[in-house]
């Protein structure tokens, strides 16, 4: 009989062995550093979720993910889907950003207990891809472009809701205006802006002093567009006038000026709204109206809206100039305002012998502008020949190398061949046959857009060498747009109206925000 086993000793042998060769578990040390480890540097459109979810990574000092850490969550503007998240089993803690309905560059931050907050940043943009303008137009303190899409952007100063986004916010980029129509020319007033659909209806929007929005009513503003009517019957309430029946007014041109607004009809006939204190209206009487009435029975071409005064070409290359006249504005010799228009000395272009390559073939550009009002003056270019321009000179806005005002025309110095003459506050600016901008007048915003401080009485160079497809004097800033659809912007920035983020001042173009 063999002799019985014993397994006891086995048992210990292997016990003892198994126990030698388990190692300890690789437990993560406490929390050492946190870092983005996705998301960061995002581009969304405004009002929308961020395509991908904001990641914070924590590890130890050896590098490994730390799991079960707390992480506060907050952000500069827009929301977030939680505040407060623990990090998994990655060491990761992630939430979604839903940007704010105001275009912009914001933070959001992620703060892992005892851990120094980590940043990341999301540009908010007006439209989905990169903007490409077609059309921009500078007011007071605000400007405004199309897109090559016929969608409407408007940025800076805003208190008086000129720019039509539904709030007055002043925002330093490109907002869109919300609504379906789809724009084919805008004009900036000072504290109110104008627009046509690609239909030819005209809306407005702001300020209302004096019916400058031109739609029969008495509110003293809008922050979103208002349609332009065309008064049936008009009668006076409380001493203001209000329109009982209208109809859509239908343009071709618009102009907008200090606190009145002008339109070339399909017919080519000029209505007028708003103040009229100086007959700027220019229908023989000095009382406002909050609703377009028509000028005279002369046919226009293009009009020019200034401070308190108008200028148009007719279809036959005939000046016109009407309203306050105390610099000589209405060029027609004499510093007499007129409430009716009086004819400007010489001949001046209707042809469109320079057209600009647009942006956007399906859309070009008008000819021009050939007749700019500015606040105090006027400019034209003359048929087949030179730049002429009238009234205040004090800060050189006339370009004839003096600082002498004049009451009729005077020829631009230099001997450019202008296509296109736009007129600011105390400074103007125009474009030569090949895109070339250029300007003179007062120079203390950088208006002039030479890379100096200095006024010139003559024309200067525009700093940067950028060829124009359309050009437009604000009241202290200046904007043009390319024949590639870039958009630029110099001078005055205190309100953000040069459109590329800042509240900087630039004596050069700088590229509006959110292009390629």
């Amino acid at each position: 009989m063999s002799p019985r086993l014993s397994w006891a000793p086995l048992v210990a042998v292997l016990v003892a062995a198994c126990k030698d060769s388990v190692e300890p578990l690789d437990l993560a040390g406490p929390p050492a550093s946190a870092t983005a480890s996705a998301g960061d540097n995002q581009r969304g459109v405004v009002g929308s979720p961020l395509a991908g979810s904001l990641t914070l990574t924590v590890a130890d000092s050896a590098g490994r993910p730390t799991p079960g850490v707390p992480v506060e969550w907050t952000v500069s503007a827009g929301s977030l889907s939680q505040g407060v998240d623990t990090t998994d089993g990655d060491g990761r803690s992630m939430v979604s950003w839903t940007l704010p309905s105001t275009p912009g560059v914001y933070t959001a931050a992620g703060t892992a207990a005892g851990l120094a907050a980590v940043t990341f940043t999301a540009t908010a943009q007006p439209v989905a891809g990169d903007i490409v303008f077609r059309f921009i137009d500078a007011g007071g303190y605000h400007a405004c472009g199309i897109t090559t899409t016929e969608q409407l952007l408007c940025w800076g100063y805003n208190a008086d809701g000129q720019l039509g986004i539904g709030s007055t916010a002043m925002v330093l980029s490109p907002t869109l205006i919300p609504g379906d129509y789809r724009y084919r020319r805008v004009a900036g007033g000072f504290y109110h802006a104008c627009a046509f659909t690609l239909a030819s209806e005209a809306w407005c929007w702001g300020n209302n002093a004096d019916g400058r929005l031109g739609n029969g009513s008495v509110a003293t503003q809008s922050t979103a567009p208002v349609a332009v009517m065309t008064a049936q019957s008009i009668d006076t309430l409380r001493g203001d006038t209000v329109v009982v029946g209208s109809v859509r007014l239908l343009v071709q041109d618009l102009a907008a000026g200090e606190a009145h607004t002008c339109a070339v009809d399909l017919v080519q006939k000029v209505w007028c709204w708003g103040r009229n204190s100086e007959g700027q209206l220019g229908r023989g009487d000095f009382t406002s109206s909050f609703a377009p009435t028509p000028v005279n029975t002369e046919l226009f071409k293009e009009v020019g809206v200034g401070g308190l005064h108008t200028c148009g070409i007719t279809v036959n290359g005939a000046g016109r100039c009407w309203g306050y006249n105390v610099a000589g504005q209405l060029g027609n010799g004499s510093t007499a305002s007129s409430s009716t228009p009086v004819a400007v000395p010489g001949a001046f272009r209707t042809d469109p012998l320079v057209i600009f390559h647009s942006p956007d073939p399906d859309f070009p550009l008008p000819p021009g502008p050939f007749v700019a009002a500015g606040y105090d003056h006027s400019c034209a270019i003359a048929a087949g020949g030179p730049t002429l321009c009238w009234g205040l000179n004090e800060n050189g806005q006339l370009g004839d190398g003096t600082t002498a005002s004049h009451a009729s025309p005077v020829v631009v110095a230099g001997g450019h061949a202008f296509a296109a003459v736009t007129a600011g506050l105390r400074h103007t600016c125009a474009l030569d046959t090949n895109g070339a901008a250029f300007c003179w007048g007062d120079d203390t915003y950088g208006e002039l857009g030479d890379g100096t401080t200095t006024s010139s009485s003559s024309p200067v160079a525009v700093a940067g060498g950028i060829q124009f497809a359309y050009l437009k004097a604000g009241e202290l800033s200046t904007c043009g747009v390319t024949s590639t659809g870039a958009a630029y912007c110099w001078g005055n920035n205190e309100y953000g109206q040069l459109g590329d983020g800042t509240t900087t001042n630039s004596a050069v173009p700088v590229k509006i925000a959110f292009q390629p």
